[in-house]
């Protein structure tokens, strides 16, 4: 994309969540899954799953989501994107991963808007890498050694 801005351009950084599933728990912070953001861009927490309170440092080792960060599945079931909102106490699932925008740069929820656009599902589809068993978003990722 030669003269033209790229979403690493509007991000303070990409982050992935851990590559496992903690044990399960009856409370504590929520374990962000794909599940919980719907494809229209909303975080639905109707079936929740939880980490304990003991084992949330180890699954917000790499980031801890915050306000107008905005998760999304890079793997398996893509094109879920959704804002984290204020007062959120969680950690990122399996296949879950985030951008923090740079607010300097760009509004939260504009960037929102625009990765549920049919522009930003294009250029996604274009970094699709189609695996074994699952399709996985790669591009963004490889520059910012996170993933």
């Amino acid at each position: 994309m030669s003269g033209q801005l790229e979403i690493k351009d509007y991000v303070e950084d990409f982050y992935d969540g851990p590559h496992a599933t903690p044990k399960e728990s009856d409370h504590g912070p929520i374990f962000l899954g794909i599940k919980n953001v719907t494809p229209d861009g909303r975080l639905d927490f109707s079936q929740i799953r939880h980490v304990s309170p003991e084992e949330y440092p180890r699954w917000t080792k790499r980031v801890v989501p915050q306000k107008d960060d905005i998760v999304f599945s890079y793997e398996a079931t893509l094109h879920r994107y959704a804002l984290i909102p204020e007062g959120f106490i969680g950690c990122l699932g399996r296949r879950m991963a985030l951008i923090r925008p740079d607010k300097s740069k760009v509004n939260p929820r504009f960037l929102h808007y625009y990765m549920l656009s049919s522009l930003w599902r294009k250029e996604a589809e274009a970094s699709v890498i189609s695996g074994a068993t699952v399709d996985r978003i790669l591009k963004w990722f490889n520059a910012t050694g996170h993933f």
